[in-house]
């Protein structure tokens, strides 16, 4: 099963788009909550959503700018879509969430769940950067350039507090990060060169990804 969740750009709520069913994944049980996800298969009950192509569903849930531009649906008002990373960068929050709402199911017939992020940079850890506080450029920039540069370590701030929240839920639960050395550098391309290829490849065998191996392996005993 696998749930692409682009975000709509109108109301920042994320449209959850997968080949089955996921209506529990967009209510909750108190009515002063604001649900944030929008099932497309419901949506577009009229629009054969089931017949969309995974491709499709890729391309709506990526964009870049200039060269992924936003995409548009068929509704009134119409509905624009922006990259799934506008809110869940990881997809760690939709996961979490379809977890949770299976929890009981899933402690009654399974050992236990492991989650495996396959990451593009390494997890932040929230460092302080000195700024330079005479100069007339920062002030002006840094109330924009800050917040961006940090906008995804946010997201594994909060990512994290989430996982710290629903663990007590569950039988057994474990989270493993696979990640790609900051140090490394591969280009952001529609194709991978061969060299590209090499450093991903030979990057499992650094200490952190050996030790993650290592803790999989014991968890899949």
């Amino acid at each position: 099963m696998i749930i692409f969740s682009p975000t709509i750009v109108r109301e920042n709520r994320r449209l959850l788009i997968s080949s089955q069913p996921i209506s529990y994944l967009t209510y909750t049980n108190d009515d002063r909550l604001l649900s944030d996800n929008i099932e497309f298969t419901r949506f577009f009950a009229n629009h054969d959503p089931f017949g969309l192509r995974i491709s499709s569903a890729v391309r709506l849930s990526a964009t870049f700018p200039y060269i992924l531009p936003t995409t548009h649906l068929p509704s009134k008002p119409e509905i624009k879509l922006i990259d799934a990373g506008g809110r869940d960068n990881q997809g760690n929050k939709i996961t979490y969430r379809y977890l949770f709402e299976l929890r009981e199911w899933i402690n009654k017939n399974t050992s236990g769940v492991i989650i495996l992020n396959i990451r593009d940079t390494e997890k932040k850890v929230g460092k302080t950067k000195k700024l330079d506080d005479r100069s007339i450029k920062t002030n002006v920039l840094s109330p924009i350039s800050l917040p961006y540069q940090n906008f995804f370590a946010l997201q594994d701030f909060i990512n994290d507090e989430i996982y710290h929240y629903i663990k007590p839920y569950f039988n057994s639960i474990d989270q493993i990060d696979f990640s790609l050395s900051d140090k490394k550098q591969v280009s952001v391309n529609f194709h991978l060169t061969k060299k590209d290829k090499e450093v991903i490849l030979n990057d499992i065998y650094t200490e952190k990804n050996q030790a993650s191996i290592k803790k999989l392996k014991e968890l899949l005993k």
